[in-house]
């Protein structure tokens, strides 16, 4: 997978390296540029390190790779489970009161974009789809621990820019060590 299927054309996972690494350069010269503090604990770092790997690597590399296996609205259903991820995961990890006004939204949001999507689903197969539907759950729940982590971020003072910052040069690294690992080039 970590080869691209057409010449001239970008393998997914190196997509999504070359996205973040430019993402949190960027982003990171901008707090450079208007002074923003860069100087973080170490603990906050590895957090942010957590963030980027999930929320800006793992969730993306999921998400690509998924629609090799099946097509991209039933990815878009999966991926909209993401709200009713989150709910579970704050509840679980934060302590955090369920939210169930939020949640039957979410699941009619999630049915919505069913009936948008109900070709796809109708034409779903077991046997050719479940490695996509697999890669797309596990994509999505790595978003969800991604949001889960900015909540920490927030809750501990980490300002948003330079938590997404350090969380996306993070996510590009690792995506660039997961291409190259799997025998890109």
């Amino acid at each position: 997978w970590a080869h691209a299927e057409l010449p001239g054309s970008v393998p997914p996972v190196l997509s999504v390296a070359y996205r973040f690494c430019l993402a949190g350069a960027l982003l990171l010269a901008y707090c450079g540029i208007r002074r923003k503090r860069l100087r973080f604990s170490l603990r906050d770092h590895q957090f942010m390190l957590l963030q980027g790997a999930t929320l800006f690597g793992l969730s993306y590399c999921g998400s690509y790779l998924a629609t090799a296996y099946m097509t991209s609205g039933l990815v878009a259903v999966v991926f909209s489970t993401i709200l009713m991820m989150n709910i579970a995961n704050l509840r679980i990890f934060m302590r955090q009161p369920i939210a169930w006004q939020a949640f039957c939204g979410g699941l009619l949001g999630l049915s919505g974009i069913a009936i948008v999507f109900w070709k796809d689903l109708t034409a779903f197969s077991a046997t050719s789809g479940l490695v996509g539907l697999l890669i797309a759950i596990f994509g999505a729940y790595m978003a969800s621990v991604g949001n889960v982590v900015s909540t920490r971020h927030t809750r501990q003072g980490v300002p948003v820019t330079q938590a997404n910052a350090f969380g996306m040069a993070y996510g590009g690294v690792l995506t660039l060590l997961i291409h190259f690992l799997s025998g890109g080039r």
